[in-house]
C-alpha cells in the first residue's frame, strides 16, 4: 500500500462546520414561533409574567433542552405525563411556602458545600460588600463558620406559584400529545421551566438579595433570570464551571454577567444565542493548583498516554448514541496499549469519595481497556495534574481537564476524541486536538496519536489560549474585581 493511500485510509472526516453545530438554532426559534399561541404556552407566559420575547427565549430553550442529545434526557412519555400530574405535590410536600421572609443582603452566593467556597471561592467572597450570605447545598458543612446561610434553592415556593402549579397538570396531556407528534419529550422540559422558576422566584421571595452569584453555569435558564429580575434589583452573575461547546443545552441561556475561563466564550455565547455580558477571569479549578504547579521540577515523561476519567455508563448523562461511543473510545485505548506493548498507558481517576464507586469505575475500566492499562488514584491533593505533568498526550472525550494540560505540563498535548455522530460534544476548533470520527476506526484514531506524540509544542496553542487567560494564581482576584467593577457601575 503506498504512503499516498495509507494517509488517505487514515484521514478523518472534517469537523462539522458551525452551521452543522448550531442548526438547532432557527428551528428552535421556528418552534417558539409557531407554538406560542398554543394554550400551554399562554399559561407559562402567565405563570412567568414575563414579555412575549420572553417566553419565545424560554420555549426556544425547552425545544432545545428535549432534543434527544441532551444529557439526561431518557424519560419516557409515560414517565414524563406521570411526574407533570404529580408535580405540583412535590412543591406542596417537599417545599416549604410558609415561610418567613429573612433580612435583606447585598449579595448572595450560591455554593455546593464548604470545601468548595473555601477552595474556590473564599478569597472572592471575603473582598464582597456587606451584608451578604451563602446558598449552600450542604448547609452542615458550614456549621460553626459564622457565615450567614440561607436554605437551599429547592426548599422554598411562593404561595403565588403553589397555587399556579396546581393549574399545570391540565395542559399536560396537550404537550404530551406534541411531544409524541414532534418526537421530543417537550413535556418534560415544560415542567422543567415552571420547576426552575417556581424554586428561584420562592427563594429569592423569602431572601431577599440585591446581587446574585452562582457556579451553576450549565444551561442558565431564562426562567431563573425572569425570577431574578422580578425579585432582585442588582444583576445574576454566573462563573463557568466547566467545558462548554455548541450544545443544544447550554441554548438560549440568559444571564447578567457571564464570568468565564477565557475569551473564547464571548463568540459562544453569541453563537448560542446566551443573553448576557461575558467578563474572562480564568479558571477556579486550575488556579487551585498554580502553586503545585511552580514547584513542578522539568521531569522525563512518564505516561505516554494518560486517559481522563469519563465515569461509566451512562457517563455523564449523555445520550445513549454517545455513552455507547465511549465504550468504543475505551475499548481502543487499551487496543493501542496491546499494539504498543512499550508504552506506558494510564487512567486517571476522579476524586471518588465512595470506595464502591471507586471499585465500580476500576472494574469497568479494566473490563474495557484491559488488564495493562494503570489505573491512578485521587484523592483531590492535585494528583491528575502531576500526572499531566509526568505525560505525553492526554486523552479525553469532554473533561475540561484536557485543556488544563496544556498549561500545566511543558511539551504536553491533548487530544479530544468523539467518536458519536453528534457534531454538538466538538471540543477543540484546532483540528490538530480534536479527533471527530464517527467510525470509531483503530488506524484512524493510531495515526492521530502518532501525530500527536511527534508533535514538538513549545507552548499551548491558541485554542487553548482562548479557552483559559492566564494561569497566575489570581483568579480569584480577578473575580472578585469584576464583580465589584459591575456592581459599582
Amino acid at each position: 500500500m503506498s504512503a499516498q493511500t495509507e494517509a488517505q485510509r487514515t484521514a478523518c472526516p472534517p469537523l462539522p462546520s458551525l452551521a452543522e453545530r448550531t442548526a438547532f438554532i432557527p428551528t428552535a426559534q421556528e418552534f417558539a414561533q409557531a407554538y406560542r399561541g398554543m394554550a400551554a404556552f399562554r399559561f407559562l407566559k402567565a405563570f412567568l409574567r414575563c414579555s412575549e420575547p420572553e417566553l419565545e427565549r424560554v420555549m426556544a430553550k425547552i425545544y432545545c433542552d428535549s432534543l434527544p442529545e441532551n444529557y439526561g434526557n431518557n424519560e419516557s412519555y409515560a414517565e414524563s405525563l406521570l411526574k407533570a400530574l404529580g408535580h405540583p405535590w412535590r412543591y406542596l410536600i417537599g417545599t416549604s411556602f410558609l415561610w418567613r421572609k429573612t433580612r435583606p443582603v447585598h449579595i448572595d452566593l450560591e455554593i455546593t458545600d464548604r470545601n468548595y467556597f473555601e477552595e474556590r471561592y473564599r478569597r472572592v467572597f471575603d473582598r464582597l460588600p456587606g451584608p451578604k450570605r451563602l446558598t449552600p447545598l450542604d448547609r452542615g458543612s458550614f456549621s460553626g463558620s459564622g457565615v450567614e446561610l440561607a436554605s437551599w434553592i429547592n426548599d422554598s415556593v411562593s404561595p403565588r406559584c403553589l397555587f399556579w402549579l396546581f393549574l399545570a397538570p391540565l395542559f399536560a396531556p396537550s404537550l404530551w400529545l406534541l411531544s409524541r407528534r414532534l418526537g421530543q419529550n417537550v413535556l418534560a422540559y415544560y415542567r422543567k421551566s415552571l420547576g426552575i422558576y417556581a424554586s428561584f422566584d420562592g427563594h429569592f421571595c423569602r431572601h431577599p438579595c440585591r446581587h446574585f452569584i452562582t457556579y451553576a453555569d450549565e444551561s442558565n435558564h431564562p426562567c431563573r433570570l425572569i425570577a431574578f429580575r422580578q425579585n432582585c434589583a442588582g444583576k445574576l452573575f454566573v462563573v463557568q464551571n466547566g467545558e462548554r461547546t455548541h450544545h443544544p443545552v447550554y441554548a438560549f441561556g440568559a444571564v447578567d454577567v457571564y464570568l468565564s475561563f477565557g475569551p473564547y466564550m464571548d463568540n459562544l455565547c453569541r453563537e448560542l444565542r446566551i443573553e448576557g455580558r461575558v467578563i474572562p477571569v480564568g479558571a477556579l479549578n486550575l488556579d487551585r493548583f498554580f502553586k503545585l504547579h511552580q514547584g513542578l521540577a522539568p521531569e522525563k515523561p512518564i505516561y505516554d498516554l494518560l486517559f481522563i476519567d469519563q465515569s461509566i455508563w451512562p457517563y455523564n448523562d449523555f445520550d445513549a448514541a454517545t455513552g455507547r461511543s465511549l465504550d468504543l473510545l475505551f475499548q481502543r485505548v487499551g487496543e493501542l496499549k496491546r499494539r504498543n506493548p512499550g508504552w506506558r498507558v494510564a487512567y486517571q481517576m476522579r476524586n471518588y469519595r465512595d470506595p464502591a464507586r471507586t471499585r465500580e469505575i476500576v472494574d469497568h475500566v479494566r473490563r474495557l481497556m484491559g488488564p495493562e492499562i494503570e489505573i491512578l488514584p485521587n484523592t483531590g491533593k492535585g494528583e491528575s495534574y502531576l500526572n499531566i505533568h509526568r505525560s505525553r498526550l492526554v486523552i479525553s472525550f469532554n473533561s475540561t481537564l484536557a485543556y488544563e494540560a496544556f498549561f500545566f505540563g511543558k511539551g504536553v498535548k491533548a487530544l479530544f476524541v468523539n467518536f458519536a455522530r453528534n457534531p454538538y460534544e466538538i471540543y477543540s476548533d484546532d483540528a490538530r486536538f480534536q479527533h471527530y470520527d464517527p467510525s470509531g476506526d483503530y488506524d484512524r484514531l493510531k495515526a492521530k496519536v502518532w501525530e500527536l506524540l511527534a508533535l514538538e509544542l513549545g507552548q499551548p496553542p491558541e485554542a487553548a489560549r482562548q479557552r483559559h487567560l492566564d494561569f497566575d494564581g489570581r483568579v480569584q482576584d480577578r473575580l472578585a474585581q469584576a464583580i465589584l467593577g459591575e456592581i459599582s457601575a
